[in-house]
C-alpha cells in the first residue's frame, strides 16, 4: 500500500481504517505505469486484488491477473472482486511459485534500449 501523493503517515493518525487513505498496490501500479496505457496487459500481484482494485483493473482494460496468494479468499471484498472480474472477462490465476525469492538485476538492464517501454503485439510488456 502507498500513502496518497503528498500524504504523511504521521499526519493521518486520526484514521479509523488505514485503507481509507492508502492506495493499494494494484491501483498504484496502474496509476504509475511506464506506458501510455495498460489495455490488454497482464498484472502481477502478490495478493489477490480487493473489490476497489478490481474496479480500476477492469476500467484500465487489464486482461489477466496473476497472483501469488489468495489468503483472503473468503473476505467479502475478495469474493466481490472475483465476481466483477469474471463478469468483465478478466482472467485471474495463481502463480505456482517454484522459488520463494525473486532477484532483479538492475545492472543487467540495458536502460538505453529503445524497447524498454515497448509492448509486444499481445500488449504484454517487454
Amino acid at each position: 500500500m502507498t500513502i496518497y501523493r503528498g500524504g504523511s503517515p504521521a499526519a493521518i493518525s486520526w484514521r479509523p481504517n488505514i485503507c481509507m487513505v492508502v492506495c493499494h498496490a494494484g491501483v498504484n501500479a496502474i496509476m504509475n505505469k511506464n506506458a501510455s496505457d495498460v489495455f490488454g496487459c497482464t498484472l502481477y500481484v502478490a495478493i489477490f486484488p480487493c473489490n476497489e482494485c478490481a474496479k480500476v483493473i477492469i476500467q484500465a482494460g487489464i486482461k489477466e491477473i496473476i497472483y501469488a496468494s489468495d489468503q483472503d479468499k473468503d473476505r467479502p471484498s475478495i469474493v466481490a472482486a472475483k465476481k466483477m472480474l469474471d463478469m468483465a472477462g478478466v482472467v485471474h490465476r495463481a502463480y505456482n511459485l517454484s522459488q520463494r525469492r525473486v532477484v532483479i538485476d538492475f545492472q543487467a538492464i540495458d536502460w538505453n534500449s529503445p524497447l524498454k517501454n515497448a509492448c509486444r503485439e499481445d500488449h504484454s510488456c517487454l
